[in-house]
């Protein structure tokens, strides 16, 4: 099978799958209420924080591992992998019983979770299986669904039973994975303590500057539901996490494109067939499309939305516009991440999101004290630093590349 055809079978797998917890929103904004809806996003904001300490980028390496060398010894970067986020994740856990912190416990909980079934996608995808890494994804979905209506339904609607949904579909995707779909790496030779030990390097030389990356990402992306549930009250989170949520069906087309394209693009840039110029072209030919979509957005009135979610997310329409720009800018970075990430050039990737980072946390200081309604627009600034850098040092890759 192609590479085109296998990325339009991942692009059209990625969005069913995604755009069916998109569909669920109404049912939760309405049966959770902005307060349920508010602390969802609280559980989920410090559970994607817990994801990349127990995760470490491990999906970055194996990508990258794949791409450079095969399937050889791929098998011990997985295991030394699951080892290393198993370690973190009892510390984590055991800390949270000492402390009796129900919270903290759930959000680790989901955060090792997420991890063993996201490995498990990115194995996958990695090494072009595309049915199993789509069949998997579509498990995930429908079964966090029918987890979550039939618990809130049988037990009460609480965020704490939202998140317990998630948890239990993560752990049966995960197992059901390595049933139904086994894993397509097999032990080639017996353990050795050496190459654990290269992989465990591996993984720490290479995705450390992409560790500070993702905490730039999580800063942009999650520490403002955490700012604003300190700053404003619990039912303004629920609308600020409303409108967010209602403008990620850009981002989910964004995340679908990223995923599709990275094993697509690793290898055309390897054939010489990509190069910054392209990149380049493409991303100017993106700019039509994201006037058209914000022009688009701006003209569905709130009732609309109102209808949608509920009478209790009034002032929710404010927040869209600048989300939705956000995310549309994310699609263009995402090109010239991939073209740096395969150069093996992640310490750039992580300038250009601690420079926007910074940017984030000072717009964010400014614009709460102006109202929450402006927050939304840190993101799109932060976005658009990042977006000029990582252009920036993409070209200069690219004049490297030929000298």
């Amino acid at each position: 099978m192609n590479l085109k055809r296998n990325s339009l079978i991942y692009l059209i797998g990625e969005v069913i799958s995604r755009l069916i917890p998109f569909i669920m929103m109404p049912y939760l904004t309405r049966v959770l209420g902005t307060d349920g809806f508010g602390q969802v996003s609280l559980y989920l904001a410090w559970g994607s924080l817990f994801v990349i300490c127990i995760s470490y980028m491990q999906e970055s390496c194996i990508v990258r591992y794949t791409f450079y060398y095969g399937k050889r010894s791929l098998h011990f970067l997985l295991m030394t992998g699951r080892i290393y986020s198993i370690v973190i994740t009892i510390f984590f856990l055991i800390f949270s019983l000492i402390i009796k912190n129900e919270f903290f416990f759930f959000v680790v909980l989901y955060a090792f979770t997420s991890y063993l079934l996201k490995v498990e996608l990115i194995l996958r995808q990695a090494l072009n299986q595309v049915f199993s890494y789509i069949a998997i994804q579509l498990t995930f979905s429908l079964s966090v669904s029918i987890f979550t209506i039939g618990l809130l339904e049988l037990f009460g609607y609480t965020a704490e039973l939202r998140v317990f949904a998630i948890i239990i579909s993560n752990i049966i995707s995960y197992f059901l994975a390595i049933i139904f779909f086994k894993s397509p790496i097999k032990l080639s030779r017996k353990p050795s303590f050496r190459i654990s030990k290269l992989m465990l390097f591996y993984i720490l030389s290479f995705a450390s500057p992409l560790l500070i990356n993702s905490a730039c990402s999580f800063i942009k992306g999650q520490f403002d539901r955490i700012f604003i549930a300190d700053l404003f009250t619990i039912e303004e989170l629920g609308v600020y996490t409303a409108a967010f949520q209602l403008s990620s069906v850009v981002l989910l087309l964004v995340l679908a494109m990223s995923r599709t394209l990275e094993p697509y693009l690793y290898q055309r840039i390897k054939n010489n067939q990509v190069s910054f110029v392209k990149l380049l072209k493409f991303s100017i030919y993106f700019i039509p499309v994201v006037v058209i979509i914000s022009i688009l957005v701006e003209f569905i009135p709130e009732k609309l939305y109102l209808i949608l979610l509920g009478d209790s997310y009034i002032g929710i329409k404010g927040f869209i516009l600048p989300f939705v720009l956000s995310f549309s800018l994310l699609g263009i970075y995402t090109l010239f991440s991939i073209y740096l990430s395969y150069f093996g050039k992640t310490i750039l990737i992580m300038k250009s999101n601690i420079v926007s980072a910074l940017i984030y946390f000072i717009c964010l200081f400014l614009f709460s004290k102006i109202g929450i309604e402006y927050i939304a627009f840190s993101t799109l600034i932060s976005n658009l630093v990042l977006l000029v850098i990582s252009g920036y040092y993409s070209y200069l890759i690219s004049i490297r590349a030929i000298i």
